[in-house]
This record gives structure tokens, C-alpha cells and sequence, in this order.
């Protein structure tokens, strides 16, 4: 059994209460889970949080996160933000939780945590991790963030430089979900005020999720840095008919040296990032992303058709070309194409189901690109 220094968990008549692990209680209360919450992560250390619905106050005002903190948590583990809650609800202060020469955040959990907002119609206002670089250097390494589950925040991960020469580089993020954000799953961001190009590398993103809902702007906001590697990252059902197109990333010119590992995060790309300095490799090799101009070929699957023929209209065969299914119907079983000088042929295993109902027109979309030479 692990000994945590402290263990969070709610009693049976409903009291929030953090003890150590040979049982002397450090907080309690039965109506701010928040303050009980907080005072096990100002111990730092390992820390246990116990299956239950921690449901903040409405004078909930975020979790400050902790220098050399390790918290475990599992799928039971759900906290609720007020309805209309326009704060943070885990804050990496690099400066205020810094601790000597290290300042790394842990955070483990089993089958992952939930943290969403109270009521049926959330305001989407709040932040879920908001890392605030506001020393002069001060920054953060090997991070290792993972297991976590948002729904219906305003950001999801923020990366939020207020000073010069504060830095994030060398952290992992891994198996996390965004659901139906505002703004945005994942943003990076600069105060206007910053004269330097801000300090970021080496970050490691591995099965990070990302799920468009009506009004959500972009999955992957406004990237920087160098040396980024995204793994088998996603971002769900974007649709290139809203006005004005979402994005579901968008690499600026001072993201460069990025490596996409397969996943489809780039669906809808904006098209900043400058020509070779993005790569993607996927199980047909690497190719350069941003060589050719990324079609959407869209249709009405039938439950019969296998095979469907995309026009490319390059008039001879293309040398590169590809071909990622995009929709959750086109997904349904694994493809393989080929090409000609008419058409990038592509063929199912299976067979694409019929549209389920009138509103779910054009069901299998897949994303192309060819090039000649």
C-alpha cells in the first residue's frame, strides 16, 4: 500500500477531510471540498484523492498547483466547477510554486479523472490547467500530466507566458480529453506586452483528445515553440461548412521542427507554419504536410459500396498522396488506396454505413492530398 502524505476522501456523512496517512486530520469541511483539496496539494508530495464527487463552492476560486506534487486519482474521482465559473481550475504558478532548483507537476491517474460544470447548460468560461510563466528565469520540466478528462471548459490546456524569459520546455501531457471546449482544447499564448519569442520545447503531447462542439473555435490554438511531438493526437467531428472555418490546429511561423506521429489533429489546418517545418508520419511513411493544398472528399456511405473514387485532377499519377478518413462513419473499418492519373482509389475492408438520419448527409469524409514531382 503507498504511503501518501496526504489522502483526501469524503466521509460518510458527507465531511471533506484531508489526514495523513496514519490518520491526523489537516483540513475538513462539509461545504468548501475546494479548502480540503488545497491543503493537501500546499503539503505537496504524494498525494491520494478518493473516489467522489468533490462539488466547489461558489467561492471557488482554483486549485494552486504545487512544485514536486504527485497527486493519484481514478475514473470515480470527479470535480464539479459552479455553473458560470470564469476562473482556473488547476493554476501552474512557475514563480509562486517553484521550489529550489525544481518546480515539476505530477499528476497520475487510474482510468482518469473528470473535471466538467455544474448544470445542463454550461457557460463554458473556465480554464482547466492554466500554466502562468510569470518570472523572469523561472520555468518548468518534466511534467508529466496525464488520465484527465474536461468537459465543456472555455480552454482545456493553457500555456500562458505574462513575462520574458520564462520558460516550458520537456513536459508530457498523455491520455487527455477535451470535450465540446469553447475556445479552444489546447492554446498557447502571449502577453502583448512580451518583446522575446517566448521560450518553449521539447513538449510531448501523446493521445491528447480533442472534441468539436457547435462554437468551438479551434482544436490545437495558436502553437509555439520548437521540437513539439504530438502522438497519435486527435481532434473530433470539425466541420469545414461553419462560418468562419474552425481550425483544428493552427501552427503559427514560430512553431517549427514540429512531429506529428499519425492520429488526425490536422484536418483543417491553418496554414501559417512556414513549408518543411512540420512533419507528419503516418503508417504509409513521413511526407511533408504542407507541400500540397488538403482536399475533403465527402459522400453518402450505403452499406454496400467498398470502394470510392476521389478525382484529383493532376492528369498524371500523383507521387504523394494520402488519404485520412475524418468522420466517424468513414472510420468504421480500416482503408487502403492506391492512385491513378484520374483518381486516388480508395478501398474498405468493410463497408461505410447509410447516413442514420437526414442531418448526417455526406457521412464518409475523408481528407486527401496528392502532389506531382
Amino acid at each position: 500500500m503507498n504511503a501518501f502524505d496526504s489522502i483526501v476522501y469524503k466521509t460518510s456523512d458527507g465531511i471533506y477531510t484531508c489526514e495523513t496517512s496514519d490518520g491526523q486530520v489537516i483540513s475538513e469541511s462539509s461545504t468548501t471540498p475546494e479548502t480540503v483539496l488545497q491543503a493537501s496539494l500546499d503539503r505537496r508530495g504524494s498525494i491520494k484523492w478518493a473516489d467522489t464527487q468533490y462539488i466547489l463552492s461558489g467561492s471557488f476560486s482554483g486549485l494552486n498547483w504545487k512544485g514536486q506534487t504527485s497527486i493519484e486519482s481514478s475514473f470515480k474521482t470527479r470535480l464539479t466547477v459552479p455553473n458560470g465559473y470564469a476562473g482556473d481550475m488547476f493554476i501552474m504558478d512557475l514563480g509562486a510554486n517553484a521550489v529550489g532548483d525544481e518546480n515539476s507537476f505530477w499528476m497520475n491517474t487510474v482510468g482518469g479523472m473528470r473535471i466538467d460544470e455544474v448544470g445542463f447548460t454550461p457557460q463554458k468560461l473556465w480554464t482547466g490547467i492554466h500554466y502562468k510563466a510569470n518570472s523572469a528565469n523561472i520555468g518548468v520540466s518534466g511534467d508529466h500530466i496525464r488520465d484527465l478528462t474536461f468537459y465543456n471548459c472555455n480552454v482545456g490546456l493553457l500555456f500562458d507566458w505574462l513575462v520574458d524569459s520564462s520558460w516550458m520546455t520537456s513536459n508530457t501531457f498523455r491520455n487527455m480529453t477535451f470535450m465540446n471546449p469553447k475556445s479552444a482544447g489546447v492554446e498557447w499564448r502571449k502577453d502583448a506586452l512580451i518583446t522575446d519569442a517566448i521560450w518553449t520545447s521539447s513538449m510531448t503531447f501523446d493521445k491528447v483528445m480533442i472534441q468539436y462542439y457547435s462554437g468551438t473555435e479551434k482544436g490545437w490554438k495558436n502553437i509555439h515553440g520548437n521540437n513539439h511531438i504530438y502522438s497519435g493526437c486527435e481532434v473530433w467531428d470539425f466541420n469545414s461548412s461553419v462560418q468562419p472555418n474552425p481550425y483544428t490546429a493552427e501552427f503559427t511561423p514560430y512553431s517549427t521542427n514540429q512531429l506529428i506521429l499519425g492520429g488526425i489533429m490536422t484536418i483543417f489546418m491553418d496554414n501559417q507554419a512556414l513549408k518543411g517545418e512540420v512533419r507528419h508520419i503516418d503508417a504509409h511513411g513521413p511526407k511533408p504536410l504542407l507541400t500540397t493544398i488538403t482536399e475533403l472528399y465527402q459522400t453518402n456511405g450505403d452499406g454496400v459500396t467498398r470502394t470510392f473514387n476521389i478525382p484529383h485532377g493532376k492528369g498524371v499519377t500523383p507521387t504523394l498522396y494520402s488519404v485520412e478518413p475524418i468522420s466517424r462513419d468513414a472510420r468504421t473499418s480500416p482503408i487502403s488506396y492506391t492512385a491513378d492519373a484520374t483518381n486516388i482509389i480508395v478501398t474498405y475492408t468493410g463497408t461505410p454505413p447509410s447516413p442514420a438520419t437526414v442531418n448526417n448527409q455526406n457521412n464518409v469524409k475523408l481528407l486527401w492530398r496528392a502532389n506531382v514531382g
